[in-house]
C-alpha cells in the first residue's frame, strides 16, 4: 500500500512575526498560492499586492521580492503616467489583489484584481522583472474565481471562466506599462459561450497538463486545450465534456464542492479528477474518476466518505491534492473540525492518503492512512487551495492560511511491491530474511566466527 505520514512539525514560513519583513501580510490576505519554475518559485497573495520566495531549501522558502501594486503612486482620474506599474485603489486596496496565476517559467503573471481597487483595472497582466513582475496591461475582463495560464509552443495564453470560457493571448505585452482600460472589454479578448456557456461559472479553474477544469453549474466542464487555435479563435475548436452529478451517480441532496486534478504518471494524455461531494447531516465524500485525451470519464471503483464528519468537514476540501511522487499519484484528503477562518487548535485537522492504484479497495482491504496535525500551531488552518512540490521520497504541502503560510513535509510509504520501496534501517550484519508466505518471514542470523 502506498500512503504518506508526517516527516516533521509543519512550518510557518510567513507572518510578520517569523518574517520580519513580511510587512504586507499583516492584514492576513495570503489566500492563494503558486508554485513555478518547477517548484523553485512560490509566488504569495498578500495585502496590497504579492511576494516571491526562493524555494531552493522546500522547508524554509526565502523571501526574493514583495510587490505593492499602490505604487509608485498615479493619479486616480487619468490613470496616471503610462510609464507608472502601478494601479490606483480605493480604501485602503488591502484586498485588491483576488488571485493571480504564473507561467510555469515565471515570465507572464494574470492577477484578478477586486475587493476595493479600482472596478475598471479587472485583470492585469505583467512580465517577469528579475524577481518580481511588471505590470503591463489591464483589461475589462471579469475573472470570475480564477484564472489560469498555459504555456504552449512559444505562447502564453490565460483562461478564465466568467460569463463564458475566456481566453486572451498574453505573448506579446506592450513595454510601456500599464494604462487605465476602458469600460469597455478589449477588442482582443475572446468569448466562447459553446464551452462554458453563458452562466457565471463559480467555483475552481485549473491546467494539469493538456486539460482545463472548471466547475460550473452543470458540473465540472473538461477541455482538451492540447492544439489551442490563432488569436481570435483559440477555443473554437476544443473538445470538452462534463462530468454531471448524474455522471457520478449522485441523488437529490448531494452537491458537488471542490475537485482536484492531476495527470496520469505514466500516461500523460489521461487526467485524474478527486472530486468532493456534500450529502445530507454534513456528509463529505469523494469520488476518484478518470478522463482520457478523447474525453471520455470513468468513475472509479466506489466513493469513500469522511469517518463521523463535523459541520466543518466540508471545508477542508479545498485543500486537497493529487500529487506524483516516485510514478505513484498519492490521493491526499483533509478533514477538519474548524470553520474557514478559524485558527482554533490546529490539532482538529487531520489528513488522510492513499494511492490512485489502490483506490478501488479504499472501502474494504485497504483503508486510508490517517494522521493529525500538531496542536498549537499558530495561524494554521484550512481554507485555501493546496500546491505540493515532490523531492525525492517527500512531498512537500504549502497552504496559504490568511495570517501565515505553512508547509506540511510528508515522507511517501510504500509496502507490498511497486514504487520506491519504505526506508527502513539496514539490517546487523549476518542477519538475513526471506517471505515464506503473505503472512510469514523466517529471519535467519549466523554468528560471527
Amino acid at each position: 500500500m502506498s500512503y504518506v505520514t508526517l516527516t516533521s512539525t509543519p512550518l510557518n514560513w510567513q507572518n510578520y512575526i517569523t518574517d520580519p519583513n513580511a510587512i504586507y501580510n499583516g492584514g492576513g490576505f495570503a489566500n492563494s498560492l503558486s508554485l513555478y519554475k518547477n517548484g523553485g518559485r512560490i509566488l504569495l497573495n498578500e495585502a496590497w499586492g504579492w511576494s516571491v520566495y526562493d524555494n531552493s531549501n522546500p522547508l524554509a522558502p526565502n523571501r526574493l521580492s514583495s510587490r505593492d501594486v499602490r505604487f509608485p503612486v498615479r493619479a486616480a482620474a487619468t490613470g496616471g503616467s503610462p510609464h507608472y506599474y502601478s494601479l490606483t485603489t480605493g480604501g485602503d486596496g488591502q484586498s485588491a489583489t483576488q488571485g493571480f496565476c504564473v507561467s510555469p517559467d515565471g515570465q507572464r503573471l494574470g492577477a484578478y484584481m477586486g475587493g476595493a481597487s479600482v472596478s475598471s483595472w479587472r485583470e492585469i497582466f505583467a512580465d517577469a522583472l528579475g524577481e518580481d513582475f511588471k505590470l503591463e496591461k489591464a483589461i475589462n475582463m471579469p475573472a470570475g474565481n480564477g484564472q489560469v495560464i498555459q504555456q504552449i509552443a512559444g505562447r502564453y495564453i490565460v483562461y478564465s471562466a466568467f460569463m463564458g470560457f475566456r481566453a486572451f493571448d498574453i505573448t506579446t505585452l506592450p513595454s510601456s506599462g500599464i494604462t487605465l482600460p476602458g469600460t469597455t472589454v478589449d477588442h482582443t479578448l475572446e468569448v466562447n459561450t459553446n464551452i462554458m456557456g453563458d452562466a457565471f461559472a463559480p467555483g475552481y479553474i485549473s491546467i494539469k497538463g493538456n486539460f482545463l477544469a472548471n466547475s460550473s453549474p452543470s458540473g465540472i466542464t473538461i477541455v482538451n486545450i492540447s492544439n489551442p487555435g490563432p488569436i481570435g479563435s483559440i477555443t473554437t475548436n476544443m473538445p470538452h465534456t462534463i462530468i454531471t452529478p448524474s455522471v457520478l451517480g449522485l441523488v437529490t441532496g448531494q452537491n458537488i464542492q471542490y475537485f482536484v486534478t492531476s495527470v496520469d504518471p505514466v500516461d500523460s494524455s489521461k487526467l485524474w479528477l478527486l472530486i468532493s461531494v456534500l450529502g445530507p447531516s454534513h456528509a463529505v465524500s469523494y469520488y476518484l474518476v478518470s478522463v482520457t485525451s478523447d474525453l471520455v470519464s470513468t468513475v472509479i471503483g466506489t466513493p469513500w466518505s469522511i469517518p463521523s464528519p463535523t459541520v466543518y468537514s466540508q471545508n477542508a476540501s479545498i485543500a486537497n491534492s493529487l500529487t506524483i511522487n516516485n510514478g505513484i499519484l498519492y490521493v491526499m484528503i483533509w478533514d477538519t473540525g474548524l470553520p474557514i477562518g478559524d485558527y482554533g487548535n490546529s490539532s482538529d485537522n487531520s489528513l488522510y492518503s492513499t494511492s490512485v492504484d489502490q483506490w478501488v479497495n479504499i472501502n474494504t482491504s485497504v483503508p486510508p492512512n490517517k494522521f493529525q496535525i500538531p496542536a498549537d500551531l499558530s495561524w494554521f488552518g484550512l481554507g485555501h487551495f493546496s500546491s505540493c512540490l515532490s523531492v525525492g521520497n517527500n512531498i512537500y504541502m504549502y497552504l496559504a492560511c490568511g495570517s501565515s503560510a505553512y508547509v506540511v513535509p510528508l515522507t511517501c510509504i510504500v509496502s507490498g511491491g511497486g514504487g520506491t520501496p519504505e526506508v527502513v534501517p539496514a539490517a546487523p550484519t549476518g542477519v538475513g530474511a526471506s517471505k515464506i508466505n503473505d503472512t510469514t518471514i523466517r529471519v535467519t542470523w549466523t554468528p560471527p566466527v
